[in-house]
């Protein structure tokens, strides 16, 4: 085998930009394993795969081309493996192979460890707490939740947009999510949750009914409306629409929002930083697992915890007995809950042009396209040459498609 070119992208200096990267990791038990299951020697998908399989025995692992995307997407641009273009004795093409990098070895070894250790042991796959990666926005899923988490566990101040720079839809996916595993209680008050806008309105102790001023015209209307507001302590404008009558809920909204502002009313819980109000509290037993995690992750990256004390947290999972039996429950877990492995298609149609390119070796697209009938079989293709899994041959304007030799 001979190595043809070696690309390596730095690790993060700074904590914030280290504790990032290795969420987008950790986030999947799939590639805390890719990770574990590499080392100093470039290494091809299909290898990766083997070594895996070998861990774990039976249960269910992606195809090849799977972990070359593991790499090249998501552990090779933070710097964790490098990715290398290698050419195997009388074959002139190249494939592209994966080894660890100083920092994989030193921090991505330890928090993939630590973290399939905890998916096992809380039963709950790491991907149901961070997310996916592949969000939007300058900050991804993962380090928002774990942001949003840590900001209530250390403040139990609950005015999320303004204080972590994040959109409201980001912080309302993110709560909806925390709440469902158990790690925050997540209160929407009147209809919030469905997009409707409900805002509940309380009265502000001390405020003399006397000195609200008239909103606009509604003279009359903002007397009734300020001392049914001011009877109850606590209302919405539907609620207060449908006791006084009026025709509109938009006119009362108009109300309160002005009883706001000159400061005889207050929304409640208003979390959001906007217009929807809802209640938000952290769960402290149920969370502190997974932030106690978090910051062990911290004091790796931060060499907090030194690169000795790292290296035995690292050999100490890989020398356990029930090692192998970790790991493939941690991918077990996350198999249940990933929405990539119950959408099978890919996967599937990516196995028959595999199964079809062994019975017809040398087929173009178009080929694969029709007989297959397929609407598109080019990016499949594409991942599967990228991965090392098809080589393509150009024999003039044709292109033709080989599956490699399998070991």
């Amino acid at each position: 085998m001979e190595v043809v070119e070696r690309k390596v992208k730095s690790f993060p200096d700074d904590l914030e930009g280290r504790l990032n990267s290795m969420l987008n990791v950790v986030n999947t038990e799939l590639k805390s394993a890719t990770l574990l299951h590499l080392d100093d020697s470039p290494t091809e998908p299909s290898e990766i795969r083997v070594r895996i399989r070998e861990t774990i025995g039976e249960g269910y692992l992606p195809i090849p081309s799977g972990f070359g995307a593991y790499c090249h997407h998501t552990l090779f641009p933070i710097g964790a493996v490098a990715e290398e273009m290698i050419r195997r004795e009388s074959v002139e093409a190249v494939y592209p192979a994966y080894s660890l990098t100083e920092a994989g070895k030193i921090y991505g070894r330890p928090i993939s460890a630590l973290a399939l250790q905890y998916a096992v042991e809380n039963q709950m796959s790491l991907f149901q707490i961070l997310g996916n990666t592949a969000s939007h926005g300058k900050t991804r899923c993962p380090s928002n939740r774990l942001n949003i988490l840590k900001y209530l566990a250390e403040t139990g101040i609950v005015n999320l947009a303004r204080s972590l720079k994040l959109r409201n839809g980001n912080i309302l996916n993110a709560v909806l999510t925390l709440q469902t595993v158990g790690l925050i209680d997540y209160e929407s008050t009147g209809e919030c949750k469905k997009g409707k806008g409900v805002i509940f309105y309380l009265w502000r102790d001390g405020s003399k009914l006397e000195r609200v001023e008239q909103v606009g015209s509604e003279r009359e209307l903002t007397i009734k409306a300020a001392r049914l507001l001011k009877e109850k302590g606590r209302i919405t404008a539907p609620e207060a629409t449908d006791i006084l009558g009026v025709h509109l809920v938009r006119r009362l909204s108009e109300v309160y929002s002005s009883l706001v502002k000159q400061g005889f009313a207050i929304r409640e819980n208003d979390f959001l930083g906007g217009k929807k109000q809802s209640s938000v509290k952290i769960r402290a037993n149920e969370s502190a697992g997974f932030l106690e995690l978090t910051r062990r992750f911290e004091d790796i990256l931060s060499d907090k915890i030194g690169r000795a004390e790292a290296e035995e947290i690292y050999l100490d999972f890989l020398n356990k007995t029930d090692y192998g039996e970790i790991v493939r429950e941690a991918i077990e877990l996350y198999k249940k809950v990933s929405p990539a492995i119950n959408k099978k298609s890919r996967e599937e149609q990516t196995e028959r042009i595999l199964d079809f390119l062994r019975r017809n070796p040398g087929s173009r697209n178009g080929e694969i396209r029709d007989t297959l009938k397929l609407r598109s079989a080019q990016n499949s293709l594409t991942l599967l040459v990228k991965s090392g899994i098809l080589r393509k041959v150009k024999e003039g304007k044709e292109t033709r498609y080989y599956v490699v030799e399998e070991k």
